[in-house]
């Protein structure tokens, strides 16, 4: 049975929510690599690239971000996740952050460290706009804010 390693729900709400980026491809410590500005702006409701997840949010509403390490490829998704993507995702360093963009400046929030550098992971992302507070994983006191979960394995997606 899959169990997960390590998970990390950021402590607070992400106002300006862009997208994950490899910190060490972002703070140019894996040179040459892609960067989170190379995936783009996602037009969908996500774009994925290499060392990089731009995400569709609305502008100034906040998002929290859960990171999930797991020893296997994961149970399926629970259905109350409405949007939901699967594939492997190339990342640099391993240690991935949420990023946050307003005008032209770009904010870094809690790091997570996935323990292995130039990994093509396999993951599943994904979304919910939640219209309650029930949801256990997250702080009680959100109402229509972006929920997102990134779930990391080795091996085939």
């Amino acid at each position: 049975m899959a169990r997960p390693i390590k998970v990390l729900t950021e402590p607070s709400g992400i106002s300006d929510f862009f997208g994950v980026a490899d910190m060490g491809a972002m703070e140019g410590d894996c040179e040459g690599e892609a960067t989170i500005w190379d995936v783009g702006p996602a037009f969908e409701w996500i774009e994925v690239g290499p060392n990089g997840v731009t995400f569709s949010v609305k502008y100034g509403a906040k998002a929290y971000v859960r990171y999930e390490l797991w020893d296997t490829r994961p149970s399926p998704i629970d259905p109350s996740w409405q949007r939901s993507w699967e594939g492997r995702i190339y990342l640099a360093s391993g240690r991935i952050v949420a990023v946050s963009y307003a005008g032209d400046e770009a904010d870094c929030h809690t790091p997570f460290d996935l323990g292995r550098q130039a990994t093509s992971w396999s993951a599943r992302i994904s979304a919910k706009i939640p219209m309650n507070d029930t949801d256990p994983e997250f702080p009680s006191d959100i109402y229509r804010v972006g929920l997102f979960k990134l779930q990391f394995w080795a091996g085939a997606s």
